[in-house]
């Protein structure tokens, strides 16, 4: 239990780093990509629109009606252009949860102890060195006591 909260609690410190400057960044890539493609639409249209002529000069018959089609792109020659940022595979920001449940602390007692009956000596070896506060979390381990 002792590790396992120590290691929580270095992994929350460190999450309380590094989030921000995780999530920031993602943010700023993809407003960055955002404004790197904002005139790529109206390329892609036109280059598909360009496509579409030339394909018009491989027949031997073309009527204007042909040609307006190509200039038409919800005729559906033109190919969808949908930028994808891969938002769906980012990790959404969560909570970091240090346990509340450790040696020697209030909770540990009344799980670990709380069935006995009154009047029983309680005992237990609390974590050594381990405070369990962390950047954004105020919980503290208890110095070692005996409860009746």
């Amino acid at each position: 239990a002792c590790k396992y909260a120590f290691h929580m609690k270095e992994a929350c410190n460190h999450f309380a780093d590094c989030g921000p400057m995780y999530y920031g960044s993602w943010e700023a890539a993809k407003k960055s990509a955002e404004e790197l493609v904002k005139g790529i639409p109206e390329h892609w249209e036109l280059t598909s629109k360009t496509v579409c002529l030339l394909g018009l000069l491989t027949k031997e018959k073309v009527e204007k009606i042909d040609i307006d089609n190509c200039d038409n792109c919800k005729s559906g020659h033109c190919d969808e252009l949908d930028f994808d940022y891969l938002e769906s595979k980012f990790p959404p920001e969560s909570e970091c949860k240090v346990p509340k449940v450790f040696p020697c602390n209030k909770a540990y007692y009344v799980k670990e102890y709380g069935h006995l009956p009154k009047g029983v000596e309680r005992e237990c070896l609390p974590c050594e060195g381990i405070s369990l506060a962390t950047k954004g979390n105020a919980t503290k381990g208890n110095a070692t006591k005996k409860a009746k």
